[in-house]
C-alpha cells in the first residue's frame, strides 16, 4: 500500500513538470548590445542590454552580472533602488538595460522610456568577458567582445547580429529596438552585362553590393490624422520631425490595425526637416471611420508610433497636444494644431515607441517613451503639398487614446499552468485520504 502513495505522488510531480517545463525551457537571455566605449567620459554612462530570446518571461531577481573583472559579480538592484526603474521581470521579446548609473543612463537616453536596472559597470575598453548568472549562481549567458569589432569611442554601440557582435549603424545605439545590423545586411544581387551581336556574351558575376540604406529614427510622430474626411476628399496622416536631424523617410509605411489593406509607402527620397511637418495623403481610404488604429512603420516594418481611436466623426481630425489627443473641428494639416471652439480638454497617454522584434505571428510591443509626456517645440510648416482643410464644424470635442500592445498569451499560459497545478494537487490530496483509511481497515486489530 505504501508503494501505490508513492507511485501516485511522483504521478502528480512528473505531471506538474509537464506542464511547466516546457515554460522554464523556452527561455533565454542574450547579451544583446554594448557600450562599453561611448564618445567622451565613460564613467557612469556605460550600459549593457539584455534580451529575452525566449517564449516566456524570466524573473531576474537575485541574478547578477560579471563585467569582465574574472573576481565580482553584481547584483541586479531591484526597482526603484539606486533609481532603478521598470521591472525586474523581462517578458519574451523584451529589452532590459543593465547601467552603471541608472540615473545618468536615463538622462543619456531621452528617447528610451524602458526598464534600466541599477548594477555595477565598469566595462574594459579593450577587450572583456560578460556573464549572467542567475539566482543559483549559475551562468546562463557570455559574451565576449574587443575593441577590434569596433564601437570603440566613436559614438557607436556593439550589437548582436545573431551570430557575432558587430558595430552598429546608429549613434548611441537602439536600445529597446530591434539591432541596426539585423536590418541593413549586404546582399549578393547578379551585375548583368550588356549583350552585343556577333560577340561572346559573358556570364554575369555576381558582386556584394549593399542593401539600400534606410535611414531610421524613433522621434518621428503622427501628429494629426483625418480619418473620415468628406465627400471626395482623402484621408491625411501628418508627420512630425522631433529629431535634432533631418531624416529620410524613404520607405517609411502607414498602415492601419485590420490588415484589410496594404501599407502605403511614402515615396523615395522624401526628407522631413528637424521640427517641420509632412502631410501625407492616402491613396484609397484605408482608416475605418468606428475605430481603427494610425500606425507609421519602419521600412522593416518595425512600428514606430501607433495611435487608437474611436468612433471618427466626419471632417473632424484627431490632433496631439501637450495634455494628449484631442478630436478637433479644425484639420489643420501642414500647420500648427488648433483645438475646436468647444472642448472637454480631456487627454489621453500617449504611447511613443521603438517597436520590438516581431515575432512570427506578427505581433509587435510598443514601448512607452516618457518625452511624449513632455511639451513638443512649436513645428515649422513644411513647403510639401497638403490637402485643403475641411469645413469647420462647431461638433464637442471627443478623446482619442493610444494603445500598445500586451502580451496576453503569456499571461494565459501562466493562469493554465496554476490552475492544472491545483488541479493535480487536490488529486494528491483525495488520493492520500483514500489509501490511508483504505490502510486502516485492512489492518488487522489488536485484539484479533
Amino acid at each position: 500500500m505504501r508503494n501505490k502513495e508513492n507511485l501516485l505522488i511522483a504521478a502528480i510531480f512528473l505531471s506538474a513538470a509537464f506542464f511547466i517545463g516546457p515554460e522554464i525551457a523556452s527561455a533565454e537571455i542574450i547579451f544583446n548590445e554594448v557600450a562599453y566605449d561611448l564618445s567622451g567620459a565613460d564613467d557612469k554612462h556605460e550600459w549593457v542590454e539584455l534580451y529575452n530570446d525566449g517564449s516566456s518571461s524570466i524573473d531576474l531577481t537575485n541574478w547578477k552580472i560579471n563585467d569582465g573583472d574574472t573576481a565580482t559579480n553584481h547584483t541586479l538592484n531591484a526597482p526603484p533602488k539606486n533609481n532603478s526603474r521598470g521591472s525586474l521581470i523581462i517578458g519574451a521579446g523584451e529589452y532590459i538595460l543593465l547601467a552603471d548609473d541608472a540615473a545618468t543612463i536615463a538622462n543619456d537616453l531621452p528617447n528610451y522610456s524602458g526598464t534600466i536596472i541599477d548594477t555595477v559597470l565598469n566595462l574594459s575598453n579593450t577587450s572583456a568577458m560578460l556573464k549572467l548568472l542567475n539566482k543559483e549562481g549559475v551562468e546562463t549567458s557570455t559574451a565576449n567582445y574587443n575593441k577590434d569589432m569596433g564601437a570603440n569611442g566613436n559614438g557607436k554601440t556593439l550589437e548582436w547580429s545573431g551570430s557575432a557582435f558587430k558595430e552598429g549603424l546608429i549613434d548611441g545605439g537602439t536600445p529597446g529596438a530591434i539591432n541596426s545590423v539585423l536590418s541593413s545586411a549586404a546582399t549578393l544581387t547578379p551585375t548583368p552585362t550588356p549583350t552585343l551581336s556577333a560577340s561572346p556574351i559573358p556570364t554575369p558575376t555576381p558582386s556584394l553590393t549593399p542593401s539600400k540604406n534606410f535611414q531610421y529614427s524613433q522621434n518621428i510622430l503622427i501628429n494629426e490624422f483625418l480619418p473620415y474626411p468628406a465627400k471626395d476628399r482623402k484621408e491625411w496622416i501628418e508627420l512630425l520631425n522631433n529629431d535634432p536631424s533631418a531624416i529620410d523617410l524613404t520607405g517609411w509605411q502607414i498602415d492601419d490595425d485590420d490588415n484589410s489593406t496594404s501599407p502605403q509607402t511614402i515615396p523615395e527620397n522624401t526628407i522631413i526637416k528637424p521640427g517641420e511637418l509632412l502631410v501625407v495623403s492616402l491613396n484609397k481610404s484605408t482608416l475605418n471611420n468606428d475605430g481603427d488604429k494610425v500606425q507609421l512603420l519602419w521600412p522593416d516594418d518595425q512600428i514606430v508610433h501607433a495611435v487608437s481611436y474611436s468612433k471618427a466623426t466626419q471632417g473632424q481630425s484627431c490632433a496631439r497636444f501637450n495634455n494628449g489627443w484631442l478630436w478637433t473641428s479644425q484639420p489643420t494639416p501642414g500647420q500648427t494644431n488648433k483645438k475646436s471652439f468647444s472642448t472637454n480638454n480631456s487627454s489621453a497617454n500617449v504611447a511613443l515607441a521603438a517597436a520590438e522584434k516581431i515575432n512570427p505571428i506578427e505581433e509587435s510591443v510598443l514601448v512607452e517613451n516618457k518625452t511624449t509626456n513632455q511639451p513638443y517645440a512649436t513645428p515649422k510648416i513644411t513647403a510639401s503639398a497638403k490637402p485643403t482643410p475641411e469645413p469647420q464644424t462647431s461638433t464637442p470635442n471627443l478623446t482619442a487614446s493610444v494603445s500598445s500592445p500586451t502580451k496576453e498569451s503569456s499571461k494565459l499560459k501562466t493562469a493554465f499552468v496554476l490552475v492544472a497545478v491545483l488541479l493535480l494537487a487536490g488529486l494528491a490530496a483525495t488520493g492520500l485520504v483514500y489509501f490511508r483509511r483504505k490502510l486502516q481497515v485492512d489492518s488487522p486489530s489488536p485484539d484479533d
